[in-house]
C-alpha cells in the first residue's frame, strides 16, 4: 500500500498524499513494533509456563502423596514401641519435607515469574500457587506438632518407665520378704510382717 501509495505521489494529481503517506508509514511501524513487543512477551510466557508446569507436575504429586502418608498414620500410640515407631515415620515424612523445600520455593518463584509474564490467566496461577502453599503450610504445621507431641509422649514414657523401675526392686525385695515371714512358724511371722518397709 505505501509503496502504491508513492509511486502515485510522483504524479502531478497526487501531490498531497505526501503527508498520509507519512501518517500510515508511521503507524504501520508502530504497529510492528507492538506486534514483535508482544510475539516475544508471548514467547517468554510460554518458556515460564512450561517450566512452571513441569515443577508442578513433579511437586504436586509428591505433595499429595505426603498428606495421605502422614493422614494414614495410626492413632496416638501409648507403649514406648509404638511411639517410636511412628516419631521415626514422622521423621521420614519431615526428612521428604526439608528435602522438598527447595523445589517448593522453586515452584513458588517459577509460578510468580509466570504471572509477571502474562497479561491474562494470572488469577487461575495465583489460586494455584496459593493452594499449594496452604498445602505446604498445613503438612508442615501437622508433621512438626505431631512429632512434638510423640517427642514428647516418648520422652514422659521414658520418665515413666525410669520410676517404675526404681520401685521394682524395693517391691520384690519385700514381696521376697512377706513370702518368708508367711512361711515362718505364727509368732515370728507376726514380727516380720510389722517390720516389712516398702
Amino acid at each position: 500500500l505505501l509503496d502504491k501509495g508513492r509511486e502515485m505521489e510522483k504524479k502531478p494529481a497526487h501531490q498531497g498524499l505526501r503527508k498520509d503517506l507519512d501518517r500510515i508509514q508511521t503507524q504501520w511501524d508502530k504497529l510492528k513494533r507492538e506486534i514483535v513487543d508482544r510475539q516475544t512477551r508471548l514467547q517468554t510466557a510460554m518458556v515460564h509456563c512450561r517450566k512452571y508446569t513441569k515443577a508442578q507436575e513433579s511437586f504436586l504429586p509428591w505433595l499429595s502423596e505426603a498428606e495421605e502418608r502422614l493422614a494414614k498414620l495410626p492413632a496416638a500410640a501409648f507403649t514406648k514401641k509404638e511411639v517410636e515407631k511412628q516419631l521415626r515415620e514422622l521423621q521420614q515424612i519431615r526428612n521428604d519435607i526439608w528435602k522438598r523445600s527447595g523445589e517448593y520455593e522453586n515452584n513458588k518463584t517459577l509460578g510468580e515469574t509466570f504471572i509477571s509474564a502474562c497479561d491474562i490467566d494470572q488469577e487461575i496461577v495465583r489460586k494455584q500457587l496459593d493452594s499449594m502453599k496452604e498445602r505446604w503450610d498445613r503438612l508442615n504445621n501437622e508433621v512438626l506438632s505431631q512429632v512434638e507431641f510423640y517427642e514428647t509422649t516418648a520422652r514422659k514414657l521414658g520418665d515413666f518407665a525410669e520410676r517404675v523401675r526404681a520401685v521394682e526392686t524395693p517391691l520384690q525385695r519385700c514381696e521376697e520378704r512377706l513370702q518368708d515371714a508367711l512361711s515362718a512358724p505364727p509368732a515370728a511371722a507376726a514380727e516380720a510382717v510389722a517390720r516389712l518397709t516398702v
